[in-house]
């Protein structure tokens, strides 16, 4: 088979005389015999100072190739002298398949030899690895993979159906919404240092200036295989003939649509082509939005009116000897502004279709929340009553334009600066201001998340706010070293309060979180407190809240969870804290008593183990005095010194008052002495007996100091337990509840 080649301009020299390194050793490389299947053909020197080597190459062709590869190719490689970019490696075969074949340069005019793509990767990345060897192994690879129709990997998206340096069009507004015979596209101008940027005009950006509004014209392709990739076409006649082989007759287009305008004189004609293009003959289309932006440049007439005249509109009648080659088309890469379905792809995120009430705009707030809305999470309503002052800045998410500012204003104007139509609400109000409010706004929620650092915050929005929405809350420890989040049950029957309690039961006995709440300092008088704090941990720990947030979000399972960072080595350490389904004991008195069934079951095992003889312990709970509440989640084993036996337990003291004293530090006096608990021996009622009521008046005198009520709990066979709350107002009369878990209740 003949082959006419192309003529390759320079002067010929021997290897002897070669001075460009890679281009001497890639031709020593071939001539010393490393494959067959390759051979130099001719070394050129060029006026540039660069080298050429042309090679022969035969690859490795099926029988029936995919792309017209032929058995015998050759290939032109140009090094630059200076080694500034990458070579470039020319396919001298006249009639080189270039309409067929993926991965070319683009820019290249139609008559010079095509330039294969060989990397997609930065040149001075590729230069730090590229030897002669891998170069030739590309080049092998890239000639026998195009022959076969692999070249282009399945993951890899399309390419695109112009190769040449676009100018951007970013569009805030739907395509669609383009064709609407009442809209009107307003642009607008950016001088980037790389080159003008077209942009549709929104009140909330600079521009350096402003375009009047364009006609449009769309058109859209039949559907084609995305091996057809064009040369960036000069005029309005070499697009045309472009399109013709996908089925669309542009000049027609164009001359229709500028027929129906022909009272309109001033501004310019900007094309959209959708282009339907085939990953394989049998897959779905795979669409793709190109543009043009068409101008007349020479002439008297100018703007639609030149252009209409230049496609052969002269009044009522068609001019066939204008055919367009004097309308001016630019390329123009049409970027459509943020969406939540395109943020969470770019993000590589499932796209989460949640509205999410956050409490709290300051450094960790703000960062979730604008890290959340870049990912795709967006829909936000903001709560906070603060305004932004300089200290802030040291972590907050939010630039130095907005001091004095209101967080909750500026925090979603930044939200809704990044996508293309507003998706956050600001509320620039105090959570404890009044309930209807917040009720108001958490009826329109699919979540509520509390990025205060307020444990009174959690309480309000747990316990006294009325909405069907899930709870989750994030907050740093004082160090600034761990994150913790909590997140309710989907249906709240785990809530927020309980599962706070069971984090500090978790603090006191868990090794893992020794120090967990220790460390930190603070700046400022007491009532103007900033933590110190970095930069660097609030991100990190930003970052680590949106992904627990998403995480659970999806699960629709309670959740408590600390994440550790090592400041010797950056480790995350992630610590998953096991709950207990929430258990409403009831209300004695005038307090509600709530534990979990987490803190049962290890009583219940510390009976099991101890039988016949009775044990016992010291009870300790989270206490919210405002309402009343005691959340009963933790123990102190009987001490060493206790006595056990099959008919009395009489606590012991040894090492008791170390232990209590320990987990007050812990939890930063998260939980608190209240009360005693002791079992009961099989065959026992699970009852008081007169010893247990003498000891519920001594119990009632120890806590009264502490102005909280004393609690005893009995813990008897088959999971039953009961709760006396002895307090001294009832000396005469100790009262006592008796609640009885499922027999079959871990």
């Amino acid at each position: 088979m003949s082959s006419c080649y192309r003529v390759v301009e320079g002067t010929p020299i021997s290897l002897a005389e070669m001075g460009v390194a890679r281009a001497r050793d890639f031709a020593l490389l071939i001539e010393s015999g490393a494959t067959p299947h390759v051979r130099v053909i001719e070394c050129y020197r060029t006026e540039r100072d660069s080298e050429i080597v042309v090679v022969e190459v035969r690859p490795t062709i099926p029988q029936r190739p995919k792309i017209a590869i032929q058995r015998i190719e050759q290939i032109a490689i140009e090094f630059a002298a200076k080694d500034t970019f990458y070579p470039d490696i020319r396919a001298l075969r006249e009639g080189f398949p270039r309409e067929r074949v993926l991965h070319l340069h683009g820019g290249i005019p139609a008559d010079e030899a095509p330039s294969l793509c060989l990397f997609d990767e930065p040149w001075p990345d590729v230069r730090l690895r590229l030897t002669a060897n891998e170069l030739l192994y590309r080049l092998q690879n890239w000639l026998n993979d195009t022959a076969t129709g692999t070249l282009h990997r399945p993951d890899q998206p399309l390419e695109p159906a112009f190769l040449a340096k676009p100018i951007p069009l970013i569009l805030s507004s739907p395509v669609n919404r383009l064709l609407d015979p009442g809209f009107q596209l307003r642009l607008g101008l950016v001088n980037s240092p790389d080159g003008p940027v077209i942009m549709e005009r929104r009140g909330d950006r600079f521009f350096d200036g402003a375009a009047s509004p364009p006609l449009v014209v769309s058109v859209t392709s039949a559907p084609h295989e995305h091996s057809l990739i064009n040369t960036p076409p000069r005029d309005l006649r070499e697009l045309h003939k472009q399109l013709e082989p996908v089925g669309i007759d542009l000049l027609s287009e164009v001359q229709l649509k500028l027929f129906s305008h022909q009272g309109k004189k001033e501004g310019f004609l900007i094309l959209l082509i959708t282009l339907q293009r085939l990953r394989h003959a049998e897959a779905p289309p795979e669409l793709e939005l190109a543009a043009f932006l068409c101008t007349v440049e020479h002439g008297q007439t100018r703007g639609l009116e030149g252009i209409a005249r230049e496609v052969g509109l002269g009044g009522s009648q068609l001019l066939p000897e204008k055919d367009g080659s004097a309308v001016k088309v630019l390329y123009l890469s049409v970027h459509e502004e943020l969406t939540a379905q395109s943020a969470s792809r770019y993000s590589g995120n499932e796209l989460q279709d949640v509205s999410l009430l956050g409490i709290g705009a300051g450094a960790l707030g703000s960062q979730v929340v604008l890290n959340a809305a870049r990912g795709g999470l967006n829909r936000w309503t903001i709560i906070d009553d603060d305004v932004l002052l300089p200290h802030n800045l040291a972590r907050h998410a939010l630039s130095g334009h907005w001091i004095g500012q209101a967080k909750a204003e500026a925090l979603t104007a930044t939200v809704n600066s990044l996508f293309s139509t507003p998706t956050a609400v600001p509320e620039n109000s105090n959570v404890f201001a009044g309930p209807n409010k917040l009720t108001d706004l958490s009826a329109q929620v699919d979540a509520i998340v509390d990025l205060s650092a307020s444990v009174a915050v959690a309480r309000q929005i747990t316990c006294d706010l009325e909405s069907t929405a899930p709870r989750c809350s994030a907050f740093i420890s004082p160090s600034g070293n761990d994150l913790v989040f909590l997140g309710e049950a989907g249906d709240r029957s785990l809530r927020l309060d309980s599962i706070e309690a069971q984090y500090y039961r978790a603090v006191a006995s868990n090794e893992q979180l020794t120090g967990h709440l220790q460390g930190g300092s603070l700046l400022g008088s007491c009532r103007n407190v900033t933590s110190r704090v970095s930069q660097d941990l609030v991100g990190i720990h930003a970052a680590q809240t949106v992904r627990s947030l998403r995480r659970w979000l999806n699960s629709k399972n309670a959740t408590a969870i600390v994440l550790r960072s090592n400041e010797e080595n950056s480790a995350i350490a992630q610590i998953q804290i096991e709950l207990g389904a929430m258990v409403e004991v009831g209300v004695l008195g005038e307090w509600a008593i709530l534990t979990d069934q987490e803190f049962l079951t290890r009583l219940s095992h510390q009976r099991q183990e101890n039988l016949p003889n009775e044990t016992g312990g010291v009870l300790l709970a989270h206490v919210d005095a405002q309402r009343k509440t005691l959340y009963v989640c933790h123990h102190i084993p009987a001490p060493p010194d206790s006595q056990k036996q099959p008919v009395v337990y009489i606590r012991g003291c040894e090492g008791l008052t170390e232990e209590y004293g320990r987990i007050r530090q812990s939890t930063l006096n998260g939980l608190a002495y209240i009360g005693e608990w002791h079992s009961h021996p099989n065959g026992s009622a699970c009852q008081p007996s007169e010893e247990d009521l003498g000891a519920g008046l001594w119990l009632a005198e120890q806590t009264q100091p502490t102005s909280l009520p004393g609690l005893m709990l009995i813990v008897g066979e088959n999971g039953q337990t009961c709760w006396m709350l002895c307090h001294k107002s009832m000396e005469e009369n100790p009262i006592y509840h008796l609640f009885v878990m499922e027999a079959e209740a871990k």
